[in-house]
């Protein structure tokens, strides 16, 4: 599964669950790298049905986690 904000080489599901996030593309893309580097993993939500704006809302909040609770 491709990376939030990821564009290229994906399947036909992540491209359509990638579309909705359109608007929030880029911030999304950069705190998903912040993420990743804080945890060392990506940040993985189910997005069937959600917007860009609720992806950054869960983003925002899970990366404010102690790596315990995250993980």
């Amino acid at each position: 599964h491709g990376d939030i904000g990821q564009k290229k080489g994906l399947d036909k599901m992540a491209r359509g669950e990638q579309a909705r996030v359109d608007t929030r593309q880029e911030e999304l893309r950069t705190l998903g790298e912040e993420y990743k580097k804080k945890f060392g993993m990506k940040f993985l939500v189910s997005a069937q049905g959600k917007s860009g704006d609720e992806l950054l809302s869960v983003l925002k909040s899970r990366i404010a986690n102690s790596e315990d609770k995250e993980i």
